[in-house]
């Protein structure tokens, strides 16, 4: 997955260092909502998504793109615990900085 964030980052000009992150349900929720602020690309799954905008710890507002993209199975084999599909979806959001 790092391999894509750094290719997204290049891409569009961004650092995948201080620009971008990667979220799990493994992280806990205030560190997620402080990734969200400081962060300007999040790559992370639906689920994370849609529960971390119920939760308030993303302002939907900031929300100016997002793409969700199938992951094979062989290429992430742990990601296959994020979601209960046989192909898990990965989702990238792209913030407006604060």
């Amino acid at each position: 997955m790092q391999q894509q964030i750094g290719a997204c980052c290049h891409s569009v000009g961004l650092s995948p260092d201080t620009d971008a992150m990667m979220l799990t349900g493994e992280d806990l929720p205030e560190t997620r909502a402080e990734l969200w602020r400081r962060r300007r690309l999040i790559f992370c799954t639906p689920h994370i998504l849609r529960n971390d905008l119920t939760n308030g710890l993303v302002d939907g507002k900031r929300i100016v793109l997002q793409h969700a993209q199938s992951a094979p199975l062989a290429g992430a084999p742990q990601l296959a615990s994020c979601a209960s599909s046989a192909r898990p979806w990965w989702l990238w959001a792209a913030c407006t900085p604060r």
